[in-house]
């Protein structure tokens, strides 16, 4: 079962998120080009996570592989969908300014200080990348403070849920998972809550789902709004 932990924990996310579009058409676009994109993210950046985090087996048996991409978009796409699905809220155009240039330039700082602080000076990818999800999702929720409802709503559905599936997985189904294919262990980084779940992996959950959460509003200057809700008056 080990050999597949990855597959079937990327597998799961997708699930979740397919689950989500089931009575919400008006998303399957959205989901699919942010999934996607988060795929392609996670498969560029999969070898620098693979040097000095983990090594997870890949049923092709390659560094890259189709786990990553389905990690990438699951891990994307779930968190987006929470708060529209759960609370019937949708997008709709507001008075907010757009900020499609901040977040290409989040983007850019990512790219340098990932691939920099890792290749070059040595630092640990997995906090670099908990680190800058942390600023940004921060960044984000001070220059649009209505977007922090929605955030903190994704970090505790995505990561309670995602929490319970990994106490499931890695104290019952597959306890040694971790000791083996985790390149942090005995290390000052080797924390774990729960069991066998590592605390890393649930900040992980909680940096990323704030961020995915409020990209596309963000972006774009939209709100979310239920069927009787007003537009916000310009600010």
């Amino acid at each position: 079962m080990g050999n597949y932990v990855y597959l079937a924990g990327s597998s799961l996310l997708c699930l979740c998120s397919a689950a989500m579009l089931i009575g919400r058409r008006d998303l399957v676009r959205l989901t699919l080009l942010y999934g996607s994109i988060g795929g392609f993210v996670q498969v560029v950046t999969s070898f620098l996570y693979v040097r000095d985090y983990w090594s997870p087996p890949t049923v092709l048996g390659t560094a890259v592989s189709v786990e990553d991409f389905l990690f990438g978009f699951g891990v994307t796409a779930y968190p987006f969908l929470v708060y529209p699905v759960i609370t019937r809220k949708r997008f709709a155009p507001s008075w907010h300014r757009n900020h499609l240039g901040t977040y290409l330039g989040f983007g850019l700082i990512s790219a340098v200080t990932l691939f920099g602080g890792t290749l070059v000076f040595g630092a640990n990818s997995m906090v670099l990348s908990l680190a800058l999800l942390a600023l940004f999702t921060t960044a984000v929720c001070v220059m649009r403070r209505d977007l922090v409802a929605s955030a903190v709503f994704a970090i505790v559905f995505v990561t309670t849920s995602v929490t319970i599936m990994y106490v499931a997985m890695f104290n019952l189904v597959s306890p040694d998972w971790w000791n083996n294919h985790w390149l942090l262990v005995d290390s000052s980084l080797d924390l774990r809550i729960l069991g066998d779940v590592p605390l890393l992996e649930v900040l992980c959950y909680i940096t990323w789902s704030g961020f995915a959460a409020t990209g596309h509003p963000f972006m774009f200057g939209e709100v979310f709004v239920g069927r009787l809700d007003a537009l916000p008056a310009e600010s």
